[in-house]
């Protein structure tokens, strides 16, 4: 039944094994659109949608198929066991084992005379439901994980419902069979049947442990446990979710998505003994990638779930060297995620006790770069080399361990480094805050004239390696792994928002084959995640549309369109994706694209809006933010648009711990021109599409009125 999932593996393989990648890999089936963007050295589809406007899901989803392959976790947040549904409702479990479920009387092989439609229950909820139809009867598979009190330490149970509807005028008789794979384990094969009226339907329903006793395989279920069950599983996600950060929008489906995205991650979290190991997926990726865990730990500071971040965080610093050095098997950038994350947890919760806590194995991290690039600020010859003041030769990242000397692990540490400094400020530790900031800005020197020095012309585009002693990316191509490595430079905000040096990287990427509808591009693959640091050069530097483009096209192409889940690596012409989804890291870049979009500290500035749609003012249904903690306090925000009066209201609450010196508030709309604003009714600044005020305003609830011509 699931006979392409091989398939898929071996033709996308080359996403996460570069031996695979050395060739390229012939499409199967190619579109006229597909074939024009693979031949281009340029995003011709990108500049197709920004040619008519502002992009949108449907003007960018219309180009390919969507995803085929889907997997949808079924367990409680933080367990070290999940099941996964397979496209077919198939329960794959550890290893290759897994549990089918066949219809009819005798079971029949495939059981399918339609496609499997899937979705979530209520939109977005971790119980997936399979409809699909077979002689003459309607199959509905529901499925949900559950553990006593929802404990990680309690055994996981699957229930599983089957709901079955005769069309017909004659009653017809159902059977549900177990089937078990691989066929070598003991024991039977369980079913259950049932006599269905006409025009009637039965409930079928299976208890199946996930330390299978394969003497039995599974318990026979009842209506009333599995809907006892059932609301206590609505209930517990539905109270992880309301604890952090709401997002409204107009658009049904994001606001799906971005809760399906949390409650996935939380089940990519195994608690293994005391320690709680992020892993990068479920039945694959079963290992820390250190880089991967420190953005999911910020990603959960920016969305409010801080006690989440810090027992993450402290699990971290668990495995932490005796050097202060923190590296896993991705590689040299660990450390400085590791560092970034303790920051903002810090200055997005104001958890003092917990930051003076950790605050120790903070500082031999820090101590260990300090002391690492020390060794390589030797001048030769007089003069400074390529490396000088960078960090000694490090593992690259995951799909590359070889040592070498990279820009994009020398910006995440010196962002880590940066960011800590900030953390000390707030903390009133201004002696070391100083020293750390001396030594951050140090750090940022030597990292820009070793770029200045780098740089180098390709047939007329200026380019930075991201290896500066090799070039080792930039011989590749653009449409090579440099387009996924170069963006988490970016995204480290290493080029300020009024610098223009960052068309070093994104110059590259555009004219030499690195994007494909907005995405990092490998081949005819795309992998949305990575680039979420070119999306966040555009919105920094005003270019909102192509910010959307990545946007939507993450939305399009980057998941599952009726499961939401994240994936790593499609080959976006033809709809193949890898099996590697829900996939944490790609969740982690989605939730923080959607916060920085509404919610986004720029320096010394708050921006609000910034990478907002202008069709989200285009009807009364409005957008907005709820319990957004920043690094000035918790704000909330709701806009409202009159459009027969080009009017848009925006009702702003803040609980401000400090002030930023400017807020910025885009409300940029199709409803014309922004010709004039009030806040609490007094005249207001305006910049083109922004109301710009005094970051000593925010405080209390701000009334903002903006008028249109």
């Amino acid at each position: 039944m699931r006979w392409y999932v091989a398939c898929v593996a071996s033709v996308l393989v080359a996403v996460v094994c570069p031996g695979f990648a050395q060739f390229r890999r012939a499409p199967v089936r190619i579109s006229e659109d597909g074939r024009r963007a693979l031949n281009s050295e340029t995003d011709v589809l990108g500049q197709e949608v920004l040619a008519q406007g502002e992009p949108s899901f449907e003007k960018v989803a219309r180009y390919f198929p969507p995803m085929v392959q889907t997997r949808v976790p079924i367990s409680v947040k933080d367990h070290p066991d999940e099941f996964i549904v397979s496209f077919d409702g198939a329960l794959l479990l550890k290893g290759s084992d897994e549990i089918d479920f066949r219809v009819g009387d005798p079971p029949n092989p495939y059981g399918a005379d339609s496609s499997f439609q899937q979705s979530l229950l209520d939109g977005y909820l971790p119980v997936p439901q399979i409809r699909w139809t077979f002689d003459g009867l309607s199959y509905e598979e529901t499925a949900f994980g559950y553990s006593k009190d929802f404990s990680p330490d309690a055994p996981l149970l699957a229930y599983v419902r089957f709901r079955i509807t005769n069309p017909s005028a004659q009653a017809r008789r159902a059977r549900v069979t177990i089937e078990i794979a691989p066929s070598s384990h003991p024991g039977p094969n369980p079913s259950q049947s049932a006599e269905i009226a006409a025009h009637g339907h039965a409930d079928l329903y299976f208890i199946i442990p996930y330390d299978v006793d394969w003497a039995k395989v599974a318990e026979v279920g009842d209506a009333g446990a599995f809907n006892e069950r059932l609301d206590e599983v609505r209930k517990y996600w539905h109270s992880y979710l309301d604890s952090g950060t709401q997002f409204e929008t107009p658009e049904p489906f994001i606001n799906n998505a971005w809760r399906a995205w949390e409650e996935y991650n939380t089940m990519n979290v195994d608690k293994v003994k005391d320690r709680y190991e992020i892993h990068d997926g479920s039945g694959f990726y079963e290992e820390e990638y250190g880089y991967s865990v420190g953005l999911y730990c910020h990603a959960l500071s920016l969305l409010g779930h801080h006690e989440d971040a810090e027992k993450y965080i402290e699990s971290m610093l668990a495995i932490q060297k005796p050097s202060g050095e923190y590296i896993t098997i991705y590689g040299a950038p660990d450390n400085g995620a590791l560092l970034l994350a303790i920051a903002e947890e810090y200055r997005l919760s104001g958890n003092e006790a917990w930051f003076r806590k950790v605050w120790p194995q903070a500082l031999k991290s820090m101590q260990w770069v300090q002391s690492s690039r020390a060794a390589t600020r030797v001048l030769e010859g007089g003069h400074k080399p390529l490396g000088y003041g960078l960090l000694p030769p490090g593992p690259g990242y995951c799909d590359f361990q070889n040592l070498v000397v990279s820009y994009y692990t020398d910006a995440y540490n010196w962002l880590g480094l940066h960011q800590m400094a900030a953390a000390l400020r707030t903390a009133g530790m201004q002696a070391e805050a100083a020293a750390w900031t001396a030594e951050a800005d140090k750090y940022h020197q030597d990292i820009w004239d070793s770029m200045q020095a780098a740089v180098f012309q390709d047939h007329g585009v200026t380019v930075l390696p991201v290896e500066p002693l090799t070039h080792r990316l930039e011989k590749q191509g653009s449409e090579y792994y440099y387009s996924l490595i170069a963006p988490l430079i970016l995204e480290t905000e290493f080029f300020s928002a009024t610098d223009p040096h960052y068309h070093w990287i994104t110059d590259f990427m555009e004219q030499r084959g690195g994007l494909l509808l907005g995405l990092a591009r490998i081949f005819d693959t795309t992998d949305h995640a990575y680039t979420y640091g070119y999306a966040m050069e555009q919105l920094r530097h005003g270019n909102v549309d192509a910010f959307l483009l990545t946007f939507y096209s993450s939305l399009a192409y980057g998941m599952t369109r009726d499961t939401y889940a994240a994936v790593e690596g499609t080959r976006i012409t033809e709809g193949l994706n890898e099996h590697t989804l829900p996939h944490t890291y790609s969740n982690t870049q989605q939730l923080r694209m959607l916060r920085m979009m509404l919610v986004k500290e720029e320096g010394s500035e708050l921006w609000l809006a910034a990478g907002t749609p202008r069709a989200w003012l285009d009807t009364r249904d409005g957008f907005g933010i709820r319990n957004a903690p920043t690094t000035y306090g918790m704000i909330s925000y709701r806009v409202l648009p009159e459009p027969g009066s080009k009017l848009v209201k925006m009702s702003i609450e803040a609980s401000p711990v400090t002030a930023p010196s400017k807020v910025r508030v885009r409300l940029a709309s199709n409803l014309g021109a922004l010709e004039s604003a009030t806040i609490n009714g007094k005249a207001a600044s305006i910049d083109h599409d922004t109301v710009v005020f005094d970051g000593s305003m925010l405080r209390g609830k701000l009334e903002i009125a903006a008028h249109y011509n």
